[in-house]
């Protein structure tokens, strides 16, 4: 559970990101601890990432409306790779909570 605080800190810190302005290593493991241990967060950081790659796509594209509803598949490391990736080190890049199902 996310306090109203850390709620705030941690949407400053992902908009900042995804506008590619300065974020502090600091500031990273921070969303990342988060983004381990809870699925909101983890969703806000993987949409706030593909905002900084892409840009905010209009919701007439098919890229747009994934980007809008944070589907997954936006980015080459959402895709496994059958001849060259392990699926237990494909999973390895996942948040905790996707590995102990």
């Amino acid at each position: 559970m996310l306090t109203t605080k850390t709620r705030l800190l941690l949407q400053d810190i992902l908009t900042r990101l995804s506008r590619n302005e300065h974020v502090s290593l600091d500031e990273r493991i921070l969303v990342q601890k988060h983004a381990d241990r809870n699925s909101t967060v983890w969703h806000w950081l993987r949409k706030a990432r593909s905002i900084q790659a892409k840009g905010h796509l209009g919701q007439d594209s098919v890229n747009g409306f994934m980007q809008q509803m944070n589907l997954p598949g936006q980015t080459s490391e959402d895709h496994f790779k059958g001849s060259r990736d392990d699926l237990g080190d494909w999973f390895q890049g996942s948040p905790q909570w996707v590995r102990r199902s």
